[in-house]
């Protein structure tokens, strides 16, 4: 316990002497901007997707910037050169990403309650947060493992970042209806924006077991068949 916290700390110093954490928290500052410029109504209507794009699509493009900086200065190298476990090193960098992501929830649920009167449940909205975190940043290890430099993330990023949205867009051409919709959930950015608005639209209980279900099984298929080995391989091929 006492190396996984010292792990954190470091993560957590390493994230703000790249600039990731005040980039992250650049990004929330401009999303409670616009929220407290627009209607109650409104902001209500924009939280699910900001959140989103904070914990989810946000935080893959967050890790890969420092994952590839790490692996330029060796960091993670010497890491698993020490005694502590692989998946340990693995999971307070995860960790790390949802530093971003507490900041957003946190920031946006005071903002709404002083500014427009809408108190939301903080514990729900982290407990989602964590999910979509988990869902996001597995895929985005993949898209890391497969990528020879951080520029070439960004390229596969854009497209993928692009089929995650896909189900969004479709539900606001009114494709996907609330008769077909539960098709959208295969996508996890639609999944977790789904259940950040069921907190406050009353949703079919099934349909929400089923998105949770969705954002733990794609962390805990990927995590262990895949992301755990190639973490190490990857690492270690400087």
């Amino acid at each position: 316990m006492a190396s996984m916290l010292s792990l954190l700390m470091g993560e957590v110093r390493r994230l703000w002497r790249y600039k990731i954490i005040f980039f992250g928290t650049l990004v929330t500052v401009i999303w409670l901007v616009i929220m407290a410029l627009v209607s109650r109504e409104e902001a209500l209507a924009l939280v699910p997707q900001l959140l989103v794009l904070d914990s989810g699509l946000m935080a893959i493009i967050l890790l890969g910037s420092s994952y590839f900086l790490e692996k330029q200065e060796g960091t993670i190298k010497a890491l698993l050169v020490t005694p502590i476990p692989t998946r340990t090193i693995l999971f307070t960098k995860i960790l790390g990403t949802m530093v971003s992501g507490v900041v957003s929830v946190s920031s946006m649920t005071l903002l709404l309650g002083l500014i427009h009167n809408l108190w939301l449940p903080i514990v729900p909205l982290i407990f989602i947060m964590i999910l979509s975190t988990f869902a996001h940043v597995s895929i985005g290890f993949v898209m890391i493992f497969l990528s020879k430099d951080f520029m070439d993330l960004l390229v596969k990023y854009s497209v993928i970042a692009i089929m995650l949205m896909v189900p969004t867009l479709l539900q606001a051409l009114d494709i996907l209806t609330t008769e077909n919709h539960v098709i959208g959930f295969i996508s996890p950015t639609y999944a977790a924006s789904w259940l950040f608005q069921s907190l406050w639209i009353n949703q079919p209980l099934t349909e929400t077991i089923l998105a949770i279900g969705l954002l733990i099984l794609l962390p805990l298929g990927l995590l262990p068949s895949y992301i755990l080995p190639y973490f190490k391989r990857e690492a270690l091929s400087v």
